[in-house]
């Protein structure tokens, strides 16, 4: 019903049985349901090519179900639909229906492909901005595809094909069959898989096909959507290059197709970008993190993470994440952080002990966080693994009070550092205080850290920034333990959280006396590197006892205002509302202003007007006249 769900079961669990047992299961998942439609003629479903998909995404959490016709109730109460190529056009009711689904925050998997089998799902495409062109049939590539065919049509993608996003966490291969590119793509689309630009790639008809997309994904609304140029990359029951791998299994399409769908499945959330950089090298491995970022995905984040040094990728994204490495940063792009944090952004230093942490000090120097600096780590004699040891369990009095620890009873840190200057931030974590906390680096033993900060929070800017000096936190083996995963998501969460825009009238502001068109001017901030999306303009001539519109909606820093439509007085104020996707900030006059408009001056009576006056006073004379000196006196005759 709407976006929840009821399920009846028919039994009562009073002996445990298998079947029963997972129809539970079902039961309690239907709130990540993903729905594969089978009601336009589709080739294929999850009873047979789809299964190995089908079962993998069960395995990963999610309620899996197909429907036969279009049920709008069933697709409404699901996160995600998936649309194979099929043989039926959907009606413009269902298009329509579709459309505002997305809207809403529905999660939308089209499947095109090439010729006929794609132009179904390719007119919906065009709903959401993706163009497809099918008189250019199949995509092939002369160079990138496999034995024992090396079918040109049969194509793989890897390297600086795939592009780093939500979607592609460890994938680097990707292997499609027959099938067509996206000619055109929305504004906001992420091309996520692309054809080679070394002219290797073409068209079966010759045409080259350099750099075109073959895989994108798009926000639309409150929802998402990722469009294919292939659908015969799901099937588990073909091996259309003879190498006796089945189409899903091969390379790393069951990494890809999954990725796809959990990213989907947080459609509904305002999509918020988490950059990792990985150009400064990185002392734990990249697929470490792979856990991480899916979680993440799961959670609502894009995460994209860049091999080069790029300031534009970092200005596009909400959360930039720096985890220690072995080349430092320069002081162009120590510059272009801070800017960055103080902007709005949202900053997670990882450094650790000792010449692990170096290449990050001067980063977090940028916000006064430092860290402990003698090469030393933190150990602790009563709340280690097994006893005493590095790796440290923080509970109780050791976590602070703060956004980023809400339902936090326990976090885990292997073998990390301590902070000496938080720079005027707060602690979140803090070592024990009763004598059982040291510092240790092994060659001088052990020597008092009591109450030294862990992990530190601090506001800069606009931005905000946490300075966590473990680079393990984030790896698979440690972020899963106790309650790392949820300190991190609320971490993510506090960095990237949604703040009302800061907006400040600047005239007329009080004490002004003004007339004719006024130039309302302002100044806004957003906090959080967002749009803001527009401004309402209101007045009060009454100091603020009533408001009434100007104008809604307009967007820049000035409005010009015609005061001759409003009456004179000496207690106005203008109101000033700016607006973000959810939150709004507001700013007032401070003092009321005086609005003194010249009182205009009655219009001349136009010449026209005069002769009209005046034959008309002459046709009345005249009849006064007659009526005076014919009329009346024939009536005094008659008596």
């Amino acid at each position: 019903m709407g976006k929840g769900h009821v399920v009846l079961l028919g039994f009562d669990l009073y002996s445990v049985a298998p079947n029963p047992e997972d129809l539970l299961t079902n039961a309690i998942k239907l709130h990540r349901h993903v729905i594969f439609d089978n009601s336009h003629g589709q080739y294929e479903d999850i009873f047979g090519e789809y299964t190995a998909f089908a079962n993998q995404l069960v395995n990963d959490d999610f309620a899996v179900s197909t429907i036969n016709y279009f049920d709008t109730g069933t697709i409404t109460a699901s996160e995600v639909l998936i649309i194979p190529y099929c043989t039926t056009y959907y009606s413009a009711a269902e298009k329509a229906f579709l459309e505002n689904y997305v809207l809403q925050g529905g999660g939308l998997f089209l499947l095109a492909d090439w010729g006929i089998y794609g132009e179904a799902v390719g007119d919906l495409a065009q709903i959401f901005g993706y163009g497809f062109d099918n008189s250019y049939t199949i995509i092939s590539d002369t160079d990138d595809n496999e034995a024992p065919f090396n079918d040109p049509a049969q194509p793989f993608y890897s390297g600086m094909n795939i592009r780093n996003h939500s979607l592609t966490i460890d994938t680097s291969t990707i292997q499609m069959y027959y099938g067509t590119a996206i000619l055109s793509l929305p504004g906001n689309a992420y091309s996520v898989i692309n054809t080679d630009t070394d002219g290797t790639a073409q068209w079966v008809n010759g045409t080259t096909a350099s750099g075109l997309s073959v895989y994108a994904a798009s926000t639309f609304g409150m929802g998402r959507v990722v469009v294919s140029g292939d659908c015969n990359f799901l099937e588990f029951t073909s091996d259309y290059d003879g190498d006796g791998t089945p189409d899903y299994m091969e390379h790393q399409n069951d990494v890809l197709l999954p990725n796809t769908v959990r990213w989907l499945s947080a459609a509904g959330l305002v999509e918020r970008k988490v950059l990792f950089d990985t150009s400064h090298g990185l002392w734990t491995s990249w697929s470490q993190h792979f856990p991480l970022l899916k979680y993440l995905t799961s959670n609502g984040y894009t995460v994209h993470w860049m091999t080069t040094w790029y300031p534009t990728m970092v200005d596009m994204a909400h959360v930039l994440v720096l985890i220690a490495g072995g080349t430092p940063y320069t002081p162009a792009q120590n510059a272009t952080i801070r800017n960055f944090v103080n902007d709005g952004g949202g900053l997670l230093i990882l450094t650790d002990w000792t010449y692990f942490g170096d290449t990050l000090d001067p980063v977090a120097a940028e916000f006064g966080m430092i860290r402990n600096t003698t090469h030393a780590y933190l150990y602790d004699t009563d709340d280690g693994l097994g006893g005493a040891s590095s790796a440290i369990f923080y509970n109780g009095a050791n976590i602070e009070t703060h956004p980023t620890t809400v339902g936090v009873n326990s976090i885990y840190i292997d073998r990390g550092t301590g902070i000496i200057n938080l720079g005027g931030g707060t602690a979140l974590v803090t070592t024990d205080n009763d004598g059982t906390s040291h510092w240790n680096n092994d060659s001088t033993g052990l020597w008092p850290a009591d109450a030294i900060p862990v992990i530190g929070a601090k506001s800069y800017g606009l931005g905000r920034l946490i300075y966590l000096p473990d680079v393990n936190f984030v790896t698979q083996s440690i972020f899963e333990d106790e309650d790392n995963e949820l300190f991190l998501v609320n971490a993510f969460e506090w960095l990237s959280e949604n703040r009302a825009p800061i907006v400040e009238l600047t005239y007329p502001n009080g004490g002004e006396t003004v007339n004719n068109n006024v130039t309302i001017t302002w100044n806004a901030f957003e906090p959080n590197k967002d749009l803001i999306l527009g401004f309402d303009l209101f007045y009060s001539n009454d100091s603020g006892s009533s408001w009434y519109p100007i104008i809604l909606g307009t967007l820049g820093n000035s409005f010009e205002w015609n005061t001759t439509q409003v009456p004179n007085g000496d207690d106005y104020l203008i109101r000033i509302v700016a607006h973000d996707y959810e939150l709004f900030g507001t700013d007032d006059s401070d003092a009321v202003f005086t609005i003194d408009n010249p009182i205009p001056l009655p219009p001349p009576i136009p010449p026209i007007l005069w002769w009209i006056i005046a034959i008309v006073v002459i046709i009345i004379f005249v009849i006064v006249l007659i009526y005076l000196f014919i009329l009346r006196p024939r009536s005094a005759a008659s008596k």
